[in-house]
């Protein structure tokens, strides 16, 4: 009768144990589950990008601020310093055709006014003229 009660006591242990493992992965589960949903969903939009490939990184595994630069020697980052610096003669070239737009707006309302003028003065004149037919 001792061990049975033994046994008995030993399976109610096991069965809370396992119980509470349960619970435990239950709500590991649904923790991590939002997280497992965002992966899954870059996981499906990068096969269908890259065709199933898988990508790799070439970023070291050390803190951002350890990191030092080993003078473009990696493909990725002298692509994004080249990128930068076109950026930086786009952006040169758009002020310098800003400024060539601002400047033809100025002769543009120079000779607008210059026509206005010169109409006003025919105007003037002519009903000068008619006035003196008159």
């Amino acid at each position: 009768m001792k061990c049975l009660c033994r046994y008995a006591i030993r399976v109610c242990i096991t069965i809370f144990v396992v119980l509470d493992i349960m619970t435990s992965v239950e709500s590991l589960l649904s923790e991590v589950s939002t997280i497992l949903r965002s992966r899954l969903t870059i996981k499906a939009a990068d096969e269908a990008f890259f065709g199933g490939k898988q990508v790799y990184t070439n970023i070291p595994i050390l803190a951002t601020s350890s990191v030092v630069s080993t003078g473009g020697s990696n493909k990725v980052f002298a692509e994004i310093a080249n990128l930068k610096k076109e950026n930086m003669a786009i952006r040169e070239e758009l002020v310098q055709l800003r400024k060539l737009i601002e400047q033809m707006n100025i002769c543009k309302e120079k000779r607008l006014k210059a026509y206005a003028e010169k109409k006003s003065k025919k105007v003037q004149s002519v009903d000068i003229v008619a006035f003196n037919k008159i």
